[in-house]
């Protein structure tokens, strides 16, 4: 039930808001698949723009355990990072953790980088990374850490294949440190429209 109130919140979130340019992001692997929608609020003028995510992480962790589901809403400016060839971002992305027994909202401060090789221009190399320290994290969750890398090919002028690694790991309050929530190799798709 859950899940489908995401579903349509994100939905109507991507339905309302009046954007320039659209894409979509699907990944998996055996456990986890995430969904995320990207939307430009302005256009790509010489700088920069302002770009909007909606996104929804879902990890099956089997053996009885709580599946782990996190939602996240995401702002970046983003643009050319000094060469055409490198395109960047940097914002923030609000976060819901439920994961069972934990559970918490996170505001993750971080971005993205993506390098486009200059003689093969459908071959480009990506990375994030976004950290929520305990004063902009709530409930559960004491900090938030997530950082991932991919190597991408551009199969069409508007569709990406890639594959790429993400480790997501939150420190929730009581014992044990840090609990990873997903790490591994995943595999996708991005759409550009």
């Amino acid at each position: 039930m859950r899940f489908s109130l995401v579903c349509l919140a994100l939905y109507l979130t991507a339905a309302v808001i009046p954007v320039y340019a659209r894409s979509v992001d699907l990944n998996l692997n055996d456990h986890a698949f995430r969904a995320m929608y990207t939307g430009s609020f302005t256009s790509t003028g010489p700088y920069s723009a302002l770009e909007g995510q909606a996104g929804f992480l879902f990890r099956s962790t089997g053996h009885g355990h709580q599946d782990i589901e996190l939602p996240h809403l995401g702002l970046l400016v983003t643009g050319n990072a000094g060469t055409p060839n490198v395109k960047a971002g940097v914002g923030g992305r609000f976060l819901y953790l439920n994961s069972g027994p934990a559970d918490g909202f996170a505001l993750a401060l971080g971005g993205r980088v993506h390098y486009t090789l200059p003689q093969y221009n459908r071959i480009g190399f990506g990375a994030h990374m976004y950290f929520a320290p305990s004063v902009v994290a709530t409930h559960d969750i004491n900090n938030y850490f997530e950082y991932g890398v991919r190597a991408d090919y551009e199969v069409l002028r508007n569709a990406y294949a890639y594959v790429g690694y993400r480790q997501i790991k939150v420190n929730i309050h009581g014992p044990g440190g840090y609990t990873t929530l997903d790490s591994g190799i995943n595999v996708g798709m991005h759409l550009k429209f």
